[in-house]
C-alpha cells in the first residue's frame, strides 16, 4: 500500500529528526583528508543551531503531513473493510453452496475462493495498530508541549478575565424610588503556584480592584481613562510536613482554608495570617474524611490601642450516602478580638468596601456588637444520570452569640438602638448543572436573609443591598461557549429588612450582571 509506505517513511523522517542532535557527521571521525576528530567537532559544533531550529520546523512539517496521510488511510481503510466484509460474505454464501451440493464438481467453486483474505485482515490489523500508536504519540507530544504553555521552573500559571455590563434598577424609599444607573466592570487575575519539593509548596496572585477594598477584585471603567491599578493578592508558603502526614501550615495572604459561603465571607476576600489542618481520611463505607482546620488572621495593628484580631476553627466532616448522593457538614467559630479599630477604619474610609449596617455609635468609631459567630454549614451534592446535570444543594447557618454585647464600651451619648434579637442569618443554595466543558449549562437560585448584628458587615457578599439587616434573592444562569469562554447573568433582587430600627420600607433594588469570562 503506497500510502501506508509514505507514512512509515514521514515516521522514520520524523524519527531521524528527533535524533538529529546526536547524530556524527562520518563514519570513522575524520575528513577526506585524514584531518582530527576536533575538525569534525568544530563542523557540528556550526551546525547545532541551525539543526535545531530545521528539527523543529521539519517536525512541525512531518507532524502536519502526518495528520493528513492519517485522514486519508482511515478512509482508505474504512474502504477496505467494507471490501472484505463483502468478500467474506460471498465466501460464507459459497461455503454453504458446497456443503449442500453433493456433485464431484461442487469443490471447483471452493477452489476458486481467492486465498488471500486472512493475509489481508492480518495486513489492516497490522495498519490500524500502527495507526493508533502513531494517534497515540501525536496526542502524548501535544499533551506534553500543551502544558508546558502554562508553566515556567517549578510555577504553574492560570487566572481568568472577566468584563462585565451591570444596569440597576429601583431601590430606596417607595415614594421615591433611586434613579437607574449603568456601569462597566472589569477583573483580572493572575495566580502562579509552584511545588517546591515534597513538603513545601506555595505562590502568588495578583488582581484588579480598589487597593482600600478587601472583598472585590472589580475596577469600573470611570475616571476619565485614568490606569487602574493591579496589585498583590495573594502571597504565601504551604507546608505538609512528612513526618506527620495529616498535619498542613499555610502563612502568608492566602485562599480560605476552611468552608463558608458568602453569608460570612466574601469569595474575593484573601485573609492573611496563619492556618493549621490536621485530616484524616477514614477507611468507612459512610464517613470519609474528618479535618480540623485553625485560624489566626491580624487585621489591624494599632500603636495605640490593642490590635484586631480574628481568631477561628471548624470541624469538617465529609460523608458518602450511597452511590448518588454525597454530605458535607461543617461546624466552626469565629471571635473578633477588639473588632472596634475595624469600625473606625472604616469611619474614616481608610477601609473601603460595603456600606455600613451593622448598629455603631452614633460618631462611628465603635460597633455596638462583640462578634462570636457560630456558623453550621450543610451541603448535598447529587449525581444525577446525565453526567452535566449535577445537582447541589446547601444551607449556611450564623448566629452571633455577642450581639449588642458591646454597649457597655459606648459612650452613653453616643449609643444608638442596638436589638440583640437581630442576630441570625442563613444563605440557602440550589445549583443545577456544571460548568467545565464548551456547552455545559448552569442554572442557580439563592435565598439570602440577614439580620443587622450577624455577621460582620466589613467581610461578606458585596453585591448585596446592603451587608446586614437584609434580604436577598439571587438567580445564576451560566453557559461554557468554548472550554475557556462563559457568558453569565446574575441577578439579584432585594432590601432591607423593615425592623423597628429600620421601619421605612425600600423598593426591591434589581442589580443585573452580564458577564463575559475567559479562563487560562
Amino acid at each position: 500500500m503506497p500510502k501506508c509506505r509514505r507514512a512509515i517513511g514521514v515516521l522514520l523522517i520524523l524519527v531521524g529528526l528527533m535524533a538529529a542532535p546526536v547524530c556524527v557527521a562520518g563514519t570513522d571521525g575524520k575528513d577526506a583528508s585524514g584531518g582530527a576528530k576536533a575538525t569534525t567537532a568544530a563542523a557540528k559544533a556550526a551546525e547545532k543551531p541551525k539543526e535545531k531550529a530545521a528539527s523543529n520546523e521539519d517536525m512541525l512539517a512531518a507532524i502536519e503531513q502526518l495528520k493528513g496521510m492519517i485522514a486519508d488511510q482511515s478512509r482508505e481503510l474504512e474502504a477496505q473493510r467494507t471490501a472484505l466484509r463483502a468478500q467474506q460474505e460471498k465466501m460464507e454464501a459459497m461455503e454453504r453452496k458446497v456443503e449442500k451440493s453433493e456433485t464431484p464438481t461442487a469443490s471447483a467453486p471452493a477452489s476458486a475462493v481467492p486465498a488471500a483474505a486472512p493475509p489481508q485482515n492480518g495486513e489492516v490489523k497490522k495498519i490500524d495498530d500502527r495507526l493508533t500508536q502513531v494517534e497515540t504519540d501525536f496526542g502524548a507530544y501535544k499533551k506534553a508541549n500543551d502544558g508546558k504553555v502554562g508553566r515556567f521552573g517549578p510555577f504553574s500559571f492560570s487566572g481568568d478575565a472577566r468584563m462585565r455590563f451591570e444596569p440597576f434598577y429601583g431601590g430606596g424609599p417607595v415614594a421615591t424610588q433611586n434613579p437607574n444607573r449603568v456601569r462597566y466592570r472589569v477583573r483580572l487575575r493572575f495566580n502562579a503556584t509552584a511545588k517546591f519539593n515534597d513538603e513545601f509548596s506555595g505562590g502568588f496572585s495578583l488582581g484588579s480592584g480598589d487597593t482600600n477594598d478587601p472583598i472585590s477584585t472589580n475596577q469600573t471603567l470611570t475616571n476619565g481613562f485614568t490606569r487602574k491599578p493591579f496589585f498583590i493578592d495573594r502571597a504565601f508558603i504551604k507546608y505538609d510536613p512528612k513526618w506527620l502526614h495529616p498535619f498542613s501550615m499555610t502563612v502568608g495572604k492566602f485562599g480560605y482554608t476552611w468552608y463558608r459561603t458568602e453569608l460570612t465571607w466574601d469569595n474575593d476576600l484573601n485573609p492573611e495570617g496563619f492556618s493549621e489542618s490536621l485530616t484524616w481520611k477514614i477507611n468507612n463505607p459512610v464517613l470519609e474524611r474528618i479535618s480540623l482546620v485553625a485560624f489566626q488572621l491580624p487585621v489591624i495593628e494599632v500603636s495605640t490601642k490593642p490590635d484586631t484580631f480574628i481568631y477561628g476553627g471548624q470541624l469538617q466532616t465529609n460523608w458518602k450516602l450511597g452511590d448518588y448522593v454525597k454530605f458535607g457538614g461543617y461546624v466552626g467559630f469565629t471571635n473578633y478580638q477588639n473588632a472596634d479599630a475595624l469600625r473606625a477604619a472604616r469611619a474614616a474610609a481608610t477601609i473601603g468596601g460595603s456600606s455600613n449596617s451593622n448598629a455603631a455609635s452614633s460618631n462611628g468609631s465603635q460597633y455596638e456588637s462583640k462578634f462570636g459567630l457560630l456558623d453550621v454549614i450543610g451541603r448535598l451534592d447529587f449525581k444525577t444520570p446525565w453526567s452535566r446535570w449535577p445537582v447541589m444543594a446547601q444551607l449556611d447557618f450564623v448566629n452571633n452569640t455577642r450581639a449588642c454585647r458591646n454597649l457597655v464600651n459606648v459612650p452613653l451619648a453616643n449609643q444608638t438602638p442596638c436589638n440583640p434579637r437581630d442576630r441570625s442569618g442563613y444563605w440557602t443554595d440550589l445549583l443545577f448543572g456544571r460548568q467545565q466543558e464548551k456547552g455545559d449549562w448552569q442554572w442557580g437560585y439563592s435565598y439570602i436573609h440577614i439580620e443587622r448584628e450577624a455577621t460582620v458587615d466589613a467581610f461578606n457578599f458585596s453585591d448585596l443591598r446592603v451587608p446586614t439587616n437584609v434580604f436577598n434573592h439571587r438567580v445564576v444562569l451560566n453557559y461554557q461557549t468554548y472550554r475557556n469562554v462563559q457568558l453569565g447573568f446574575t441577578g439579584l433582587f432585594g432590601r432591607p429588612l423593615v425592623t423597628t430600627t429600620t421601619p421605612t420600607r425600600e423598593s426591591i433594588l434589581k442589580r443585573l450582571q452580564f458577564d463575559v469570562i475567559y479562563k487560562f
